[in-house]
């Protein structure tokens, strides 16, 4: 089976994925790196870089001054200073080659791309991509040049895992179980596994069953054979699989154990987050139905059938999309995007789906602003 190659420039070149890095990933942020050759290698050989002379679609010395790019020294193709302190450039223009010359690609050709946070974003451009988190050069110069992440999950690796601050167990069962419950990427333990390895786990499941379950365990972090005996018991009462490990099923058990041990907390006297039908949209400066479609249907048509131009008659207001329900949460202080994310229930890709329900990246959020999200599935 031969390698697969990879599109460069706009005639008929192709290289592999080891020559592909040796004259891209050079000066290339280390995140972006990380993100964007699994993504060109998942897509088989289809994708590859626009690198065409004087407009180059990875690193630039020089940034073309003509219409439609941006100004030298605010293009993330340059070199830019990061806050970690690294200079780097974070962007790419892409080719779709298929057979003949290249081509640009289209919107559906980039769908997968942020599965690996990555986005093509820019109106009429699907060939420009870079990492979810940044969008347009001021607002990132502006909220301190953030880098982007490392840990971004990619499909196929496991996610990197939580990281405990100073003070190791920071929590005071029977009562006070700390983020433990709340942890969707909990480890499999099987005996032999050691508090040290696993940032606390082993410990949490001996409380868990000392406290929740008949004691008759050690709680000394450490999981030996009296250990996997007890997680026996729980496998053999709960009727799931009978191993002795800490797998999914048996950490869902756990998980139901602490949940019967903790009082509930006193009800808000405002829930956090509601669910909302329709859900709602920031109408921005110049927008339009057929703008609107294309942000929260997909689909300019749509929204020209569903949305009267009336509604867009002034700006930074909020308007009901129908058919599509929702969730909104009001702003906390400190709070960005990506923490309205997390706290709603959103995945960190889903962050231009934010930006285009809440006004766009240039509108600035403040504490106790409303916010929408949709929901999906």
């Amino acid at each position: 089976m031969m390698a697969a190659t990879y599109p460069i420039g706009y005639a008929t070149q192709r290289v592999s994925m080891a020559e592909l890095k040796r004259r891209y990933e050079p000066h290339m942020h280390p995140a972006m790196a990380r993100r964007i050759f699994p993504w060109v290698e998942s897509m088989g050989g289809l994708v590859g870089i626009k690198d065409v002379p004087g407009c180059g679609g990875g690193r630039r010395t020089v940034q073309p001054i003509k219409p439609g790019f941006a100004p030298p020294g605010k293009s993330f193709h340059q070199d830019q200073r990061f806050a970690s302190g690294i200079v780097a450039y974070s962007a790419w223009d892409l080719v779709v080659g298929t057979s003949g010359v290249h081509r640009s690609p289209t919107w559906a050709e980039t769908a997968t791309a942020p599965e690996y946070g990555l986005h093509t974003f820019i109106s009429g451009e699907p060939w420009h991509i870079q990492c979810i988190e940044i969008r347009g050069w001021g607002t990132w110069d502006r909220n301190g040049r953030p880098d982007p992440s490392m840990d971004f999950p990619l499909p196929g690796t496991p996610p990197p895992p939580p990281q405990i601050p100073d003070g190791a167990l920071q929590y005071n069962p029977p009562t006070d179980w700390w983020w433990f419950p709340l942890d969707t990427n909990k480890p499999t333990l099987r005996e032999g596994a050691q508090d040290a390895q696993f940032l606390g786990h082993v410990r949490y499941v001996q409380d868990a069953i000392f406290f929740g379950a008949g004691g008759g365990i050690a709680r000394d972090g450490s999981f030996g054979p009296q250990m996997a005996q007890r997680v026996r018991d729980l496998q053999t009462v709960f009727d799931i699989g009978v191993d002795g490990g800490v797998g999914p099923q048996t950490w869902g058990v756990i998980d139901l154990i602490v949940a019967g041990l903790v009082k509930p907390a006193d009800p808000p006297t405002a829930p956090d987050i509601e669910q909302v039908s329709p859900c709602r949209y920031w109408v921005r400066p110049g927008d339009s139905p057929w703008a609107a479609g294309v942000r929260v249907y997909g689909s300019g048509h749509a929204g020209a059938e569903a949305l009267a131009a009336s509604l867009f008659a002034a700006p930074n207001v909020r308007i009901d999309i129908p058919t599509i329900k929702g969730v909104k949460t009001t702003v906390k202080a400190g709070e960005g995007p990506y923490a309205i994310l997390a706290r709603v229930g959103a995945p960190a890709s889903a962050l231009p789906a934010f930006y285009d329900w809440n006004g766009g990246e240039q509108r600035s959020l403040h504490p106790g602003d409303v916010v929408y999200m949709p929901l999906t599935g």
